[in-house]
C-alpha cells in the first residue's frame, strides 16, 4: 500500500468514527487542539499526522490510535464496547 492510500485509510477511519459518534469535524478538531483545516487535509489523505496529533484526534474520537491506522484492528473489535 502506498503511503498515500494508508493516509487516506486513516481519513476514511477517522471520518466513519465522526459519523458514528454523531459529532462535527469543527468539535473534533477543537477537542483534538488542531485546526479544522489541518483535520480536513488528515481526513481527505492530504496530510499525513504525527503520532502526536492521531493521539488528539483519537482521544477526541474516543478511540484508539491503533484503530485508526489499522483497518484489521476495526474488523476484530466489531460489537465489543
Amino acid at each position: 500500500m502506498k503511503k498515500k492510500d494508508k493516509n487516506y485509510s486513516i481519513g476514511k477511519r477517522i471520518k466513519s468514527r465522526i459519523q458514528e459518534l454523531k459529532t462535527t469535524q469543527p468539535k473534533v478538531a477543537q477537542e483534538a487542539d488542531i485546526s479544522k483545516g489541518a483535520l480536513h487535509n488528515i481526513k481527505d489523505g492530504k496530510k499525513k499526522p504525527s503520532v502526536r496529533v492521531l493521539a488528539r484526534i483519537a482521544n477526541a474520537l474516543k478511540t484508539s490510535i491503533s484503530k485508526l491506522i489499522n483497518q484489521r484492528g476495526d474488523n476484530n473489535d466489531k460489537g465489543r464496547n
